[in-house]
């Protein structure tokens, strides 16, 4: 499964928004606040969420994957038959 940046941010950003919504849910007594909080709120998770994009181009372009993943041969070369490991 390859690692798509704007998919792990767009995960990244709902979690981050459900949980500035769970832990600030007391501001909805305000009257009229609520609204405007769950704006900021997106847009706090939306900035905070662009670190996903950091995290798969790093391991995009410097990962390297040890050696030793077990292979099953075949007539036309080998296939991974285990999971690889990320140094």
């Amino acid at each position: 499964m390859p690692l798509v940046g704007s998919a792990l941010k767009a995960k990244m950003s709902e979690r981050i928004f459900q949980g500035l919504k769970r832990e600030f849910a007391d501001v909805s007594a305000t009257a009229g606040y609520s609204p405007v909080a769950e704006e900021h709120w997106k847009k706090l998770a939306d900035a905070i969420s662009d670190a996903a994009l950091d995290i798969v181009t790093d391991i995009q372009t410097n990962a390297i994957v040890m050696p030793g993943i077990p292979l099953v041969a075949g007539a036309f070369g080998g296939s991974t038959i285990g999971p690889g490991k990320i140094s």
